[in-house]
């Protein structure tokens, strides 16, 4: 799917919130993403996600857990792995894939978020937790006043999730043809076409 890219640029707080947003979504955390969606939002990110907050009020908890299930947690005929180095790697590329989490690991121990990653007994290249990872970069950037964010961490994103993404919307569109799930995922590809233009 193409997205148009637009001139638009986000504060640091927005970017948070947004990165938060993306984390609850494919952890699957519906409530969590339903009660970010009811706060104030500037009017940049209200132009971007409106029609998201307008479905997930018509969506019931119920038909939201059924498609997130199908999709990214119970392997079947329309599951789509959620973590990156599925889209990232061939399927028999044992070696790449190795050393990707593994370096991946060594990131977020270097930042301190290795023990919050190991909590949640999912693989760490999940895309929820590399989305939480961004949240938690910024919010250690807006602590710190630090108006630098770190290389290799922010290069993570990049070098990874960035690329890997398509491939994983590709996929996810493959399954569905509506749906919250599959507009949460178009959504997202297109906040981060805005956010790497």
């Amino acid at each position: 799917m193409n997205h148009e890219v637009t001139d638009r640029t986000f504060s640091i707080e927005e970017e948070s919130y947004m990165f938060l947003l993306f984390a609850h979504f494919f952890y699957g955390n519906f409530d969590h993403v339903k009660e970010l969606l009811n706060r104030d939002l500037p009017s940049i990110i209200l132009e971007e996600i409106g029609p998201i907050i307008t479905k997930s009020k018509n969506t019931s908890d119920e038909e939201f857990k059924v498609q997130y299930e199908n999709l990214f947690y119970i392997p079947g005929p329309h599951y789509v792995p959620p973590y990156v180095a599925s889209h990232l790697h061939d399927k028999h590329d044992d070696q790449s894939e190795t050393a990707f989490l593994e370096t991946l690991a060594k990131r977020y121990e270097k930042e301190g978020f290795l023990p919050f990653a190991e909590e949640k007994f999912l693989r760490i290249d999940h895309l929820g937790t590399l989305f939480m990872f961004q949240h938690f970069l910024l919010m250690k950037q807006m602590e710190t006043e630090d108006n630098i964010h770190s290389k290799n961490s922010t290069n993570i994103f990049q070098e990874y999730v960035v690329p890997s993404y398509g491939t994983f919307e590709k996929k996810v569109s493959e399954q569905l043809e509506f749906g919250i799930c599959l507009d949460f995922v178009q959504q997202i590809h297109k906040m981060m076409d805005i956010e790497n233009q």
